[in-house]
């Protein structure tokens, strides 16, 4: 069985609100209709679009299916979600940047990532590198 990715990180947040008793049921319930999901997940994903899949959008489905019974309430539920996804989702790239602040010139550092990110997206022709030199590198992005 494969884990629902960030689950452990959701559960930490969910107990401050509802206990470690009760986090620990939906994150089981969570867990099992992730399964579900998984097993019957859509075929024929092209390779590139399989990781969004996977650990972005599957994940938030259960989250929500599964907060909503338990809060009772969608709105809760959307607001819970939506905090649990910022904070699992965007908290290490706020630690990163934290990091990179600490450098003189980051630039030679993040080069090979950004390199590296325009090589592997996702959508074909999505964007085009205008400049990747010692000083700068820039991106126009058109979807």
């Amino acid at each position: 069985m494969r884990a629902v990715p960030h689950l452990n990180d959701w559960a930490r947040t969910m107990a401050e609100r509802h206990g470690h008793h009760q986090v620990l049921l939906i994150a089981a319930r969570i867990q099992e209709r992730h399964q579900d999901l998984l097993s019957a997940g859509p075929t024929g994903l092209n390779r590139t679009l399989q990781p969004q899949w996977e650990n972005l959008l599957l994940p938030g489905l259960p989250l929500n299916q599964t907060l909503a019974e338990y809060c009772l309430n969608q709105q809760a539920a959307l607001s819970e979600v939506d905090a649990l996804f910022k904070s699992g989702l965007f908290l290490p790239s706020t630690r990163c940047v934290a990091l990179l602040n600490l450098l003189t010139d980051p630039l030679p550092v993040i080069r090979p990532l950004l390199r590296r990110l325009m090589k592997n997206t996702y959508l074909p022709d999505a964007q085009q590198v205008v400049e990747d030199s010692p000083t700068g590198f820039a991106v126009n992005v058109y979807r």
